[in-house]
């Protein structure tokens, strides 16, 4: 059982650890970016739908739009289609590997940061909870 301030086994895109309980953006290819709290739920560190919230809109959307709020959002974080809580969470490697070409965007982290021991994922820590490292 992962408890707050653990490390998850993962970095961020700037080759920090990301612990449960750091906040991460994620960054989609539109120009959408959201937030969100990292959690240990049903076995997998994933993103809580707590405190999730779209911090970017779209680039060629003209009007507000929050995709948190979407069924499209919540079943890429692992919450029913239909109000259904009880489905499978995502796992983060998950969540981020869906808005990403490896070639393109992965890669490019690996060489510059190396091997760092845990696995680099497309998204950044913006902050971490007091009494926890980097």
């Amino acid at each position: 059982m992962m408890e707050h301030g653990d490390w998850t086994g993962l970095r961020d895109q700037n080759g920090r650890r990301i612990n449960v309980g750091d906040r991460l953006r994620f960054h989609l290819y539109d120009g959408c970016a959201w937030d969100g709290t990292v959690t240990f739920e049903d076995g997998v560190s994933t993103v809580s739908i707590l405190d999730a919230a779209q911090v970017a809109n779209p680039t060629k959307w003209d009007r507000p739009h929050d995709w948190i709020k979407s069924r499209n959002w919540s079943c890429t974080v692992g919450y029913g289609e239909y109000g259904d809580w009880n489905v499978p969470r995502t796992p983060l490697t998950r969540i981020a590997d869906g808005w990403r070409d490896y070639e393109k965007e992965l890669q490019p982290l690996y060489e510059k940061h190396g091997i760092l021991g845990g696995r680099i994922i497309k998204a950044e820590v913006i902050s971490t909870p007091e009494g926890t490292g980097p």
